[in-house]
């Protein structure tokens, strides 16, 4: 399954991507040339609606939020990863981010979904 630093190697693989705060995040994935707008950041455990682990009460804590820029690239993503791994919930229902899990997603499953979220930028 992918880990922190799979997901550093491959984010960082993008021409321009940088690393720096964002959100609640210090090691956040921003883009070039975007004012160093948020590509991919891990998020901090919340108890919101849909981030709530039904087997233990508690909030996950390997969520990354992952910036698709486009609704056609959020149903590409929705197309392709079953539901349990990427999928949205309330608190993004005005944007086209997606969150995933990071360590139940292969490596080449997280490789997939970064570059569909690079493609659409």
């Amino acid at each position: 399954m992918a880990t922190v630093e799979d997901l550093d190697r491959i984010a960082r693989g993008f021409e321009g991507v940088t690393v720096g705060a964002y959100w609640d995040d210090p090691t956040a994935y921003l883009l070039p040339g975007k004012g160093g707008r948020g590509f991919v950041m891990k998020r901090s455990p919340r108890r919101q609606e849909g981030v709530i682990d039904p087997a233990t009460d508690e909030p996950y804590a390997d969520l990354i939020v992952v910036a698709v820029a486009t609704a056609e690239a959020r149903d590409e993503a929705f197309a392709i990863f079953p539901t349990e791994l990427v999928f949205t919930i309330p608190h993004f229902a005005r944007s086209t981010a997606v969150l995933a899990h990071l360590h139940e997603l292969s490596t080449e499953q997280l490789e997939d979904l970064l570059d569909i979220a690079w493609r659409s930028k």
